[in-house]
């Protein structure tokens, strides 16, 4: 039966996140911090192990070996349930005043989406603050474990999804799937997590806040673990690291392996790395002037720092990663623009949400053939997107998606605007506000939305101000755009099941 195999699967996440609760155990124990916060992760690591231990030991010997409905159940559960064991710990350590909010807290960092409730982070225990970055940076290995094992087989075309098609494939029982996907995945991610910790660490910045931000970077999670403008925290060569790694973790994990097993021929023919490159310095280049027609008299910064300052920002929105580098940054972003890039997002295979950019160069050169074959009617023009083909399969799972996340998105947006506030606001602003939360959810950039509270200073509402029921959409829509939507539908799909 598959709910068995997923149930004896959720026993091994129980037993990791227990461990994974260790690390902000001791550090609480090692700085003294109150009682009631080292209670928390006592009891809810003891409280994991129990229950680990007891579905292992009930379920050993009865799973079905390979079942692709067993991995679709995961897939669906393991973004709902996780956060909710992980949310044990912040409503005990006594910082959120209801479980909406301990839980809202878990499924932003799991899901690396990076709204928070916490209304001033300094004021926060610092094993609270590890345990949000350990949250985020775990949801960001979920997500490519979940995407080879279960999207794997309807990735791309590309030469270097090949790999991908494998990993997910059929020939392998679910065990041995996950064990290869930790082969390909782990190593890099946390490669690339040591590699940003030192980077950071080297730029003048804290140990601990350089780790917390190495886990948020490499992850594209979005939780600081301080309050304010990131430029507070180091140097330009700091705004530099988080610029550079926040860009590698919005393009695919596999092209990044090719590229260092120096598969060239592949890694040229792979388009999507190259336009998101483009992307961030376009947006890097507009920051740029319009500071220096705005707050050039204002910044006082040097050359290099407006580049850092202007580049770590552009990484920032188009990795969906949401740190707030520098406020003028933020200030000369239009409305729309903002919300046009969150609804985008990074690559495919990547931590990144949104759309991703293959689906809308899918779209938009389908669009362009449609339109020169009403010119030329009998011309004939190649499918292609670099080396990928773009067949009538693809296309429909693209606009398929795109359908899909605007209408969950404006669903959302409608159903936030009527409840993220006790009282209903007449202010047309609000529906705008419900607007950028909404895609900020659905496109897990959570702290987009913050980005208005800079550019409109008292007007919205906060994560913490919102309503339970608020909340809680709010999570879904988080959850939603985490799991791919399609993905998603596919557990009530009957024909896929019966298949």
């Amino acid at each position: 039966m598959p709910a068995m195999t997923v149930l004896y699967f959720f026993g091994w996440v129980f037993a990791l996140l227990a461990g994974a609760m260790l690390w902000p155990l001791f550090y609480a124990l090692a700085v003294g911090e109150p009682r009631e916060v080292q209670t928390a992760f006592l009891v809810t690591i003891l409280a994991l192990i129990f229950v680990a231990g007891a579905i292992m030991i009930a379920l050993r010997g009865r799973l079905e070996g390979r079942n692709r409905r067993a991995g679709l159940l995961t897939l669906g559960a393991i973004w709902v349930f996780v956060p909710v064991a992980a949310a044990v710990p912040f409503y005990l350590s006594g910082e959120f005043s209801d479980f909406y909010g301990a839980y809202f807290e878990a499924v932003s960092g799991f899901t690396t989406t990076g709204a928070t409730v916490l209304p001033k982070l300094d004021e926060v225990p610092k094993s609270v603050i590890l345990w949000r970055a350990q949250l985020q940076w775990m949801g960001g290995a979920a997500t490519y474990f979940a995407l080879a094992l279960i999207l794997g087989p309807l990735s791309g075309r590309n030469r270097l999804d090949w790999e991908l098609q494998l990993i997910g494939g059929n020939k392998f029982t679910f065990a041995e799937q996950l064990a290869e996907a930790f082969r390909v995945i782990m190593p890099i991610y946390s490669g690339f997590t040591l590699a940003c910790f030192l980077a950071l660490w080297g730029s003048g910045v804290e140990p601990f806040q350089a780790i917390c931000f190495a886990m948020a970077t490499v992850s594209t999670g979005g939780f600081a673990p301080r309050d304010g403008e990131v430029i507070r925290v180091g140097s330009a060569m700091t705004e530099f690291v988080l610029g550079v790694f926040m860009l590698l973790g919005a393009v695919s994990l596999i092209w990044l392996r090719g590229l260092m097993r120096w598969q060239w021929q592949s890694v040229r023919a792979a388009l999507e790395p190259f336009w998101i490159m483009a992307a961030v310095l376009g947006l890097t280049l507009y920051f740029l002037v319009m500071k220096w027609q705005r707050f050039v008299s204002e910044t006082g910064l040097g050359l290099w720092h407006e580049f850092t300052t202007a580049f770590a920002s552009a990484a920032s929105i188009i990795s969906t990663t949401g740190f707030i580098i520098h406020e003028p940054e933020i200030k000369v972003l239009p409305y729309l623009a903002l919300l046009v890039l969150c609804v985008i997002g990074g690559g495919r295979f990547s931590t990144a949400g949104g759309l991703k950019f293959f689906r809308v160069a899918a779209m938009f050169r389908q669009s362009w053939r449609e339109l020169k074959i009403l010119i030329f009617p009998h011309g004939v023009r190649p499918n292609r997107f670099g080396n990928e083909s773009e067949d009538m399969e693809l296309m429909k799972s693209v606009w398929a998606t795109f359908a899909v996340v605007i209408t969950s998105t404006w669903v959302l947006a409608v159903f936030l605007s009527a409840t993220m506030t006790p009282e209903p606001s007449e202010d047309v602003r609000m529906l705008a506000g419900a607007f950028m939360a909404s895609a900020s959810a659905i496109s897990n950039i959570g702290p987009a939305y913050n980005m208005l509270q800079v550019t409109d200073p008292g007007v919205y509402p906060s994560f913490a101000e919102f309503t339970p029921l608020a909340k809680l959409a709010y999570c879904i829509g988080m959850i939603l755009g985490r799991v791919e939507i399609l993905a998603l539908l596919s557990l009530i799909n009957l024909s896929y099941w019966r298949s």
